[in-house]
Formats: structure tokens, sequence, C-alpha cells
């Protein structure tokens, strides 16, 4: 059986089948169908045997949405293993998510902060500014309580034994008190004499050691965040620059082993393992970028992604010439490239890429479509 379904007809199955989701694997713990079995297709051949051992058992398989592959690819393999009861539900995890289903997330549930925790999500939550102006906004009210006490019978603050006046020379020098407190001096020419008063000057010295020292961890944490993110960048686009000498190296290699055949200066045999060993080299290569766009976590730059795509695509030119003239092209390797490849596709990515990142990628599978069918050759 291979059937496409509809999202009723995958409901009413969904119970009584394997229900497996073929994307790749920082998709699947991301946000997955609930009861859902990750077996991306390019390692569907090696582990779909020991995950699901029955040849009759009933699968259903999923991919992104009904324009993404992957799917259908993952159906055909499972047929050609021998697996009878395969269907598909083709509108994958858009149309699951569309009509109001929840996903199932590997992500570690968060536990409840300490209050240690939540002082310093509060001291990241607020920038620089803002805590300069809670500072002031702290002095400019308790300088403003001090004042007004003076209308009172009972002023707080006293000079030279005499209460401060209410006038405007009196806000100034309440204003004055204010900040010296604040910022713990305590010149002590004005003092608090009355319990309210000496309980709001030791709040407000309290207060402004901890506004001061949260401004001072802000600063540094915003420091330490442009050497991590200075650091990152560079070992992102150090781990690019590592990608693109390999894929050059790899591409010079292809067209060596194309000109030495063509000059017959080297026999199959030889020729197959150079082969198989730049393969090798390629998948890994492959995989690196495969999670590049998968995962958004990566900030690569348009331009850097277009020349990386660029590249790859005539490593993968290169690889093609080189196995069109290889008699025994039936190795495993090259049956992985193929299938790391179809998991590149600009379907399959998420949205944000422009429309020329979108084409080299649409490039790339057809390449892997064509690999496919040069490795499958009899």
């Amino acid at each position: 059986m291979n059937v496409k379904l509809d999202i009723k007809e995958f409901l009413q199955q969904q119970t009584n089948a394997v229900v497996v989701d073929v994307l790749p694997r920082s998709s699947f713990r991301t946000g997955h169908i609930p009861g859902a079995i990750n077996l991306p297709v390019h390692e569907l051949r090696e582990r779909v045997s020991d995950v699901i051992p029955g040849l009759n058992v009933s699968i259903i398989v999923y991919c992104a949405n009904v324009t993404c592959p992957l799917g259908g690819e993952a159906v055909s393999l499972l047929g050609e293993l021998g697996y009878s009861q395969v269907a598909h539900f083709r509108g994958g995890l858009e149309e699951w998510v569309s009509l109001g289903h929840s996903l199932v997330s590997e992500v570690a549930p968060e536990t409840m902060p300490t209050a240690s925790e939540r002082l310093l999500q509060l001291v990241d939550t607020l920038s620089i500014e803002q805590w300069v102006v809670l500072w002031f906004s702290m002095v400019l009210v308790c300088g403003c309580v001090y004042w007004i006490s003076n209308w009172t019978s009972f002023p707080g603050l006293q000079q030279n034994d005499k209460p401060l006046s209410a006038s405007l020379q009196g806000l100034v020098d309440c204003l004055y008190f204010s900040v010296v407190t604040a910022t713990t001096l305590g010149y002590g020419d004005i003092t608090p004499v009355t319990s309210w008063a000496r309980l709001l000057a030791a709040a407000e010295a309290i207060g402004g050691m901890v506004v001061v020292g949260a401004m001072i961890s802000r600063l540094l944490s915003a420091q330490q965040e442009k050497l991590l993110r200075d650091t990152h960048n560079l070992a992102f686009n150090e781990r690019l620059g590592r990608m693109q000498t390999s894929l050059h190296l790899l591409i010079a290699e292809f067209q060596d082993m194309e000109s030495q055949h063509a000059e017959r200066k080297v026999d199959q045999t030889r020729l197959q393992l150079r082969l198989s060993s730049g393969a090798t080299i390629l998948v890994r290569d492959l995989r690196i970028v495969r999670e590049l766009l998968h995962d958004r976590g990566y900030q690569a730059d348009e331009m850097s992604l277009e020349l990386l795509l660029v590249t790859l695509n005539s490593a993968l030119h290169a690889y093609l010439d080189v196995l069109s003239i290889c008699q025994a092209s039936q190795h495993r390797v090259t049956i992985q490239l193929g299938a790391i490849v179809s998991e590149i596709c600009s379907e399959c990515m998420p949205a944000g890429f422009s429309e020329e990142v979108r084409g080299l990628i649409r490039r790339t599978e057809l390449l892997g479509q064509r690999i496919r069918q040069t490795s499958a050759r009899p």
C-alpha cells in the first residue's frame, strides 16, 4: 500500500501506525507531531530495519509541507526496502500546525528561576540608559519627599540643628542630600532627624548601591556579549573559509581524476578509491551546509551563503563529471551524498533567504537528483 493521506485520514490512522518524521534532526528537535519518530531520509536505508523491523508494519511519513519532496522520496525508498504498508501525510508540519494542533519539542522544560536568577534577568532586561533613568528618578522622588516634609510639622532633614526651609533653596538642599545619600557619600552636613527620614535615607542608599552595581554589571555584560559575538563571528567566518578551501581542493581533485582518466593515466580501481575518498569529504561538507541552512541560529550574510553555494555547486558538478565516467558507481557513499543533497531543497528551508540564495539551493537540489540518477545506473 502506498497512499496519500489528508489530515482527517491521518488522524484516523495515526494511532495504529508508526509515524515517521523524515526531516533533519535539528527540525525534529525544534518541533514534531506527537508520537513521531525521526528517520531523516539519508539515514533511512541504514536505520529503518533497526527501528521498524516488520515489513508489514503500517507506516506514515511526513515532511515540512505539500511541496517538500523528502516525504515522497522516503515513501519510494521504503517501498524499495520491502515495506508494503506505507502512507504519506502530504500536508506535513505546515498543515498540522495550521489546523491548531500542537507540536512536541525536545527542548528541556524551563525550571522556575530563583530570586537571584530573577534579579540577573532584570539586570539583563534593562538597558544602561534605563538604569540611569531609574537612578535619577529615585534621587528626584526621594528629594521631593524630603522637601515636601518641610511643609509639615515633621520635617525630616536638618542643617546646623535647624529644619530645612520649604523654599526653592530648601528643594535644592533636599536634592543635594538625596544625591549624596544615593551615592553613599554621606557628607553629614545635612542629617535625617525623624524615623521615617532615616528609613528612607537607608533605603535610598541601598537602592543607589543596587542600581549602580547593576549599571556596572550591565556595562561589563554588554562588553562581554560584544567580545563573544566577535569571537563567534570570527570562528564562524573561519569555518566558512575552511569549507571554501575544502571545496576548492575537492574541485581540483575531481578535475584531476577526470583529466587522468581521459589520458588513461589511472586505472578504474584506483579511480574508484579516489572518488570514494573525495565523496566522503564532500558528504562531510554537505552535512555542514545542510545544518547551516536549516538552523537559523547561524547568521551568515547573504553574500557568504551565495559564495558557499556557488562553490558547492561547482564541487558537485566536478564530482558528477567524474561519476559519469566511473563504471562501477554503486557504492554507499555516493547514495548517501545524493540523499543529503536532497535535504538541501528550497521548499524545506526556513523563511528569510533571498531569491538568489533559493535559486542556488534549487540548483543544488537538481544536481543531487542527477547524482542519484547516475549512481543508480546499472
